[in-house]
């Protein structure tokens, strides 16, 4: 019998959670060999549920607030290289991120559908804009 539990988009039921290092700058402290757990979908939805990865091209620059991720309208507030949210598989899912800080407003939004694949980057290009593609 299939299992209805979600996959995590890089493969597999679950996931083992990455070894954290505070210290490493360069990968924000999350082993890239594993990714994040995924941020649970808050709002009521009896359906079923996939995972979203989000990731971040770059870090950001020291005068720049953090990333804010928006699922549905409810913000995140999250850290770069990358996160992952479980979000509706039945339904269209409104996915929108900005900066805090100086930075503002580089923004993008989309609306992800259900044959669409749950995998977007989000790239800040200063001073002309940002995508999430």
């Amino acid at each position: 019998m299939p299992s209805s539990a979600p996959t995590h988009p890089l493969g597999g039921v679950g996931f083992a959670v990455g070894a954290v290092d505070p210290a490493d700058r360069h990968t924000g402290g999350v082993n890239q060999q594993t990714p994040p757990p995924p941020i649970p979908y808050v709002e009521v939805h009896a359906g079923e549920k996939r995972h979203l990865l989000l990731r971040f091209e770059a870090p950001l620059s020291g005068r720049a607030g953090a990333y804010v991720v928006g699922v549905d309208g409810r913000p995140y507030v999250v850290t770069w290289p990358a996160v992952v949210f479980e979000i509706p598989a039945d339904r269209p899912v409104h996915v929108s991120v900005h900066v805090t800080g100086e930075e503002a407003p580089y923004a993008a939004s989309l609306l992800l559908f259900p044959a669409s694949r749950p995998e977007l980057t989000y790239r800040l290009v200063y001073l002309s804009g940002a995508t999430l593609t």
